[in-house]
């Protein structure tokens, strides 16, 4: 006899989808601690760059704050220094230049009365004269050099702002009062430096300056005469400084330059180098 069966059997699992869910699973989680992982080591790296960032940052700033207090300490001890040589010089300038007019006028006195021995002594006084010039000249010029060594890794050119009393003009040419006419002549030795780390150089201009009594404008007083100047030696040291001439160009350029200039306020004006021996010279600075 055969017996017979009914109703619903429970599946059985299948093992091999199990496992497979699991590993599914377990594969899942190695991937999420992989991510996990390296977002942790990004967060690290970034955390770590901008602290080191930041770290460099504030030594960069505070290297740049000592920089700058370094400049503002050699541009006050080159400020110092300039001020005093030009204190000097002014000082020294105008005694010498009186003493060598003089002398000169001396000289030319005992010239016409025959004194041969008083002769030699006006010359000796005018040649004492010169020395001093030239010791005065050695002296700006160490103060220029030391002014530059202050300045080293700076770049650019140096003219201070030169004063009108420098341009002491003396009559030459007497005006006769018919229309123009007359001439004053002023003469100067201008410092002119160049601040530079590889090439610092300095130049010793001689500057005559002539200007008429009396132009197509009317009558140049000398106040006028003395500030057109200034401005007009401020203005072509500016200009002829930036162009990096060499040495030896550098004052011929600056008095073209000067002179171009000063014809803008004074028509009919000049500027060469020494030509006269009997006009008091002022150096600068």
């Amino acid at each position: 006899m055969t017996a017979g069966f009914s109703g619903a059997f429970p599946a059985i699992p299948d093992r091999n989808r199990l496992n497979f869910s699991w590993l599914l699973k377990l594969r899942w989680a190695q991937i999420a601690g992989q991510v996990a992982t390296v977002i942790g080591v990004e967060w690290f790296l970034t955390a770590f760059i901008v602290h080191f960032l930041r770290r460099v940052t504030a030594a960069l700033a505070q290297r740049e704050l000592a920089e700058a207090n370094e400049r503002a300490l050699r541009q006050e001890r080159l400020a110092s220094l300039a001020t005093m040589s030009a204190g000097a010089a002014h000082e020294l300038s105008t005694p010498l230049g009186t003493i060598a007019v003089v002398a000169k006028e001396l000289e030319r006195a005992l010239v016409r009365q025959g004194d041969q021995l008083l002769i030699e002594d006006a010359q000796l006084i005018r040649e004492q004269v010169s020395r001093c010039r030239g010791i005065k000249q050695s002296v700006c010029a160490y103060v220029v050099a030391t002014a530059l060594s202050l300045l080293a890794g700076c770049s650019g050119g140096m003219i201070s702002s030169v004063p009108p009393s420098l341009f002491e003009f003396t009559n030459v040419v007497p005006y006769d009062g018919d229309g123009t006419g007359g001439w004053k002549v002023a003469q100067v030795v201008i410092i002119l430096a160049r601040l530079s780390a590889i090439l610092p150089e300095n130049s010793f201009c001689h500057i005559e300056v002539g200007v008429p009594e009396v132009n197509r404008k009317g009558p140049v007083s000398t106040a006028y005469a003395q500030r057109s100047s200034a401005r007009s030696a401020d203005a072509a040291g500016r200009e002829v400084l930036r162009e990096r001439l060499p040495t030896a160009m550098l004052c011929r350029r600056f008095r073209t330059a000067m002179e171009r200039i000063l014809r803008g306020d004074i028509p009919g004006a000049s500027v060469g180098t020494f030509t006269r021996d009997d006009i008091p010279r002022r150096e600068f600075p």
